[in-house]
This record gives structure tokens, sequence and C-alpha cells, in this order.
């Protein structure tokens, strides 16, 4: 008769991560909290080469002394292997510019789900996002849309209102000119904000120097902010000419 085993496996996939060293120590960390170093491994896969070195500092003086083509230092791909052959204990962390896939297992399920849920908190932290969380993921541009809009129709609305209280029929006139213009700067707005949020959210792999982190806005270079603000200006400017050109045709007749 056989010994009854058990093994828990516990699997994690994240998009939209922005992993510079500081976070990868971190996390590399935690993954191999109680395997010996000698059971650790870090790789990376370049081209046909692979490296593979004890931890993530010996990997990257590795790739610097390598004779190899290219900047060793930008990787597309980082893997942590860690397993302690006496307890049955595993964690595998592998991560490219597209997603991150921590898998942890062992025969104790308490530390298999601890450990699990720990790598959650700390790749979340990172602008992780699980792969079944896609939908609310995007809510935030979502809503944002929401309230922009809403709060522009709103504004525009309570100004024809009180124009049509104190003079039906002018406010009549603005009303009909000026409601389909309602979404206009709104919807602009939103396009042009969406595009540089996803810009500035974009994953993100670095392993030798660290990621910018706050708002979206802080994490965009000068040069993005500069283009956001002149297209935003830019639509205003043609939204108000157009709404002056109309008020002028209005009170010409």
């Amino acid at each position: 008769m056989t010994t009854p085993t058990q093994q828990t496996s516990k699997r994690l996939v994240f998009a939209n991560c922005r992993l510079g060293r500081s976070e990868l120590d971190r996390i590399f960390a935690v993954a191999s909290e109680g395997i010996a170093a000698t059971q650790v491994g870090v790789a990376t896969q370049r081209h046909d080469t692979r490296y593979e070195a004890g931890s993530l500092a010996d990997l990257i003086d590795s790739l610097a002394a390598a004779n190899a083509p290219g900047d060793l230092n930008s990787l597309t791909n980082v893997t942590l292997h860690a397993e302690d052959d006496s307890s049955g204990r595993k964690a595998v962390i592998t991560i490219d510019t597209e997603r991150t896939v921590a898998v942890v297992e062992g025969a104790d399920a308490t530390w298999v789900l601890g450990q699990a849920a720990r790598l959650e908190m700390l790749i979340r932290q990172s602008g992780g996002v699980l792969v079944t969380d896609d939908a609310s993921a995007r809510r935030p541009v979502t809503m944002t849309a929401y309230l922009l809009s809403l709060s522009w129709v709103l504004t525009v609305a309570g100004g024809l209102w009180f124009l049509d209280a104190v003079d039906p029929e002018m406010g009549q006139r603005f009303g009909l000119t000026f409601i389909p213009l309602l979404f206009g700067p709104v919807l602009l707005f939103v396009l042009v904000a969406s595009r540089y949020r996803r810009r500035a959210n974009r994953p993100v792999l670095q392993v030798s120097g660290e990621v910018p982190r706050g708002s979206w806005w802080y994490r965009l270079s000068s040069g993005d902010r500069i283009v956001f603000v002149s297209v935003v200006v830019a639509g205003v400017g043609v939204l108000v000419t157009v709404i002056m050109g109309v008020a002028q045709i209005q009170f010409g007749k």
C-alpha cells in the first residue's frame, strides 16, 4: 500500500506590470524565501542564447561581461526558478514585456496559498492586473469618460436653461445650435487622455533601473506632455472658434 501524497499548486497571470529593479528584487526575494541560494536560478533568453546565474545581480553582471551584440541590459524576459528538494516547495516567476506568471507549488497548502497571496500583493503594487480582472482594469477609463461627459452636459444644459429663462427665443436658438456640440470637447479629451494614459501605463520591464511611479500624467515624458496639452488646446480653440462663428450668425439674424 502506497502512502497518499498531496500537492497544492497556485498559478497567477498578470498583465500591465511595470517592473523595475526594486520591484524585481522584492518579488524574487519573496518567491525564493526559505529556499537555499544554491537551489535558486535567474535566467533570461536572448535570441538563441540563454543566460543563467544564481541571482538577478549576478545575471546582470554576466550580461554586461558577455561577448554578444546589442544592449544586454535591456531584457525582454527574465525567469526565477526556486525549488527546495527536501520540502518539495517550488516557485517559478516568468516575466516578459506582456505578462507576468507566478507559479507556487508544494505539499503544504498553507505555505503555497500564503506565498501566492504575498506575490499577488507585490505584483499588483507594480500595476499588475490579474487577467481575469481585465474588465475592472478598463473601468477607470470608462468611469472617467462618463463623469466628464456628464459634467460637461450638465454645465452646458444648466447654462442653456438659465438663458432660456431669461430670453426664451435666444435660449431656443442657442439650444438647437449648441446641443450637437456638447460631446465634441468631451470626446476629444477622452480619446486623447485615454491614448496617453494607456501609453503611460504600458507594461515595462527594466532590470537595470527603476520605472517612474505616480499618476499617469507624472509617468509621461516631457515630450508626451507637450503634445497632449497642444492637442487639447488646439481642439478647444477650434470649438471656441466654431461657437463664436455660430453665435455671430445667430445674432445676425
